[in-house]
C-alpha cells in the first residue's frame, strides 16, 4: 500500500513538472508576440456655449429665485446643453401682455436666439406669473425627443411645486425629466454650425521604412543577419494562440491526475436512497406525530421606491403635434396652468 502511495505521489510530480517546463518554454513565445496597439475610440465634443448664451438658458425675469438657486440651476442647464447638444432652457416672466402662451413662448425662443445647429434643436420652459401659466416648446429634434405624451407627463410632475410655489424643485423636475428624456431619445449628431472645423488633411505622411544594412561582396547582396540569428519578422507568433495551447494542456494534465485519484479512491460508490446514507440502528423513531393545521400570515410587499424623477416613464413614444411660429420655425409643445 505504501509503495502504491509513493508511486502515485511520483507520477504527480513528474505531471506537474511537465507543466511547469510547458509554461516555461511558452513564456519567450509570449515576450515577442506582436503587440496590438489599439487606438482609443473617437469622441465627439460639443461646443462650448459662448458666456452669453449660458445666460440665455435662464432667465428670471419675475425673480422666483435665489442667487444661489440660478446660480445651480444654470450650471445643470449649460451641462446638459453642452453634453446633447441641445439648449435646455428656463424662462419667467412677469406676464404675456395679453399674447397667447404658445405663440408668447415661440416667438421667445425664435427672436431671442435659442437652438443649436441647423435645425434651432432645443426646448425651453416658459412661465407667466400674471396669467399663472406655463408652456414648453421645442424645436429640431427636440420635437421628437419629447412627444405630446410626454410633455403631458413633465406637466404632471411640475404642476404640484409650481401649485405650491416651490419653483425651485419645479424647475429641478424639468432639468431632470429633459435629462432622461434626451438620454433615452440618444445623442444626436454633432453641431456643425457652431463647432469649428478640423483641417483636411490632403496628403498623408511620408512613409518611412528601415532596412538593415546589406553587405556586398562581388556584386552579391546578403542580410548583415546570420542563418541563426533572431529575425524579428520570423517571431511573431499570436499571443492567444500560445495561451490556448497552454490552457489546453493544462486542462488535459488536470483531468488525468483527477482520474487517477478518482480510480484510487475505492470506497467512492452510487447511493440510490437516504437509507443508504444511515447506519444501521442510528435512528430511531417513537411515537406518532398528527397533523393540526396551517396558519399563513400575510404582509403586503411595498411598493418599491422610484428616486429618478423620470419615474419610470419610456420618453419618445408616440407622436409630435407640431405647428408654425410667426418666424416660419416648426415648433411642439405643451403646457398647463397653476
Amino acid at each position: 500500500m505504501k509503495q502504491n502511495q509513493t508511486r502515485v505521489w511520483r507520477t504527480l510530480g513528474a505531471l506537474l513538472c511537465t507543466l511547469c517546463l510547458l509554461t516555461a518554454l511558452a513564456l519567450p513565445v509570449l515576450a515577442v508576440s506582436p503587440t496590438t496597439v489599439t487606438k482609443p475610440p473617437v469622441t465627439t465634443q460639443s461646443p462650448p456655449l459662448s458666456e452669453k448664451h449660458k445666460q440665455m438658458l435662464l432667465v428670471d425675469d419675475a425673480n422666483l429665485l435665489t442667487k444661489s438657486q440660478e446660480n445651480a440651476l444654470r450650471k445643470r442647464l449649460v451641462a446638459l446643453s453642452e453634453q446633447y447638444h441641445c439648449d435646455v432652457a428656463v424662462v419667467s416672466v412677469p406676464g404675456l401682455d395679453g399674447v397667447d402662451i404658445m405663440n408668447f413662448t415661440d416667438d421667445y425662443f425664435d427672436y431671442k436666439g435659442y437652438g443649436q445647429g441647423s435645425n434651432h434643436d432645443g426646448i425651453l420652459f416658459l412661465i407667466a406669473m400674471n396669467e399663472r401659466k406655463f408652456w414648453m416648446t421645442t424645436t429640431g429634434f427636440a420635437i421628437n425627443a419629447f412627444s405630446d405624451s410626454d410633455l403631458a407627463y413633465m406637466t404632471a410632475q411640475m404642476t404640484p411645486s409650481l401649485k405650491s410655489g416651490n419653483y425651485n424643485k419645479a424647475f429641478g423636475l424639468f432639468a431632470d425629466l429633459c435629462a432622461e428624456g434626451l438620454r433615452q431619445y440618444g445623442n444626436p449628431p454633432a453641431v456643425t454650425g457652431n463647432a469649428p472645423t478640423a483641417p483636411k488633411v490632403t496628403s498623408a505622411p511620408p512613409k518611412v521604412t528601415v532596412e538593415p544594412p546589406a553587405v556586398t561582396d562581388n556584386n552579391v547582396t546578403e542580410s548583415v543577419y546570420p542563418d541563426w540569428a533572431w529575425q524579428p519578422e520570423e517571431m511573431e507568433i499570436d499571443a492567444a494562440g500560445a495561451l490556448l495551447a497552454i490552457a489546453t494542456i493544462s486542462v488535459l494534465l488536470s483531468l488525468i491526475i483527477v482520474l487517477m485519484l478518482r480510480r484510487r479512491h475505492k470506497s467512492v460508490r452510487f447511493a440510490s436512497g437516504a437509507s443508504d446514507c444511515v447506519v444501521p440502528g442510528s435512528v430511531q423513531i417513537t411515537g406518532n406525530e398528527q397533523f393540526l393545521g396551517t396558519h399563513t400570515s400575510r404582509v403586503r410587499r411595498p411598493d418599491p421606491i422610484d428616486h429618478s424623477s423620470g419615474g419610470g416613464h419610456s420618453f419618445g413614444g408616440g407622436g409630435s403635434s407640431t405647428h408654425t411660429s410667426s418666424s416660419g420655425t416648426s415648433h411642439g409643445g405643451g403646457g398647463g396652468s397653476f
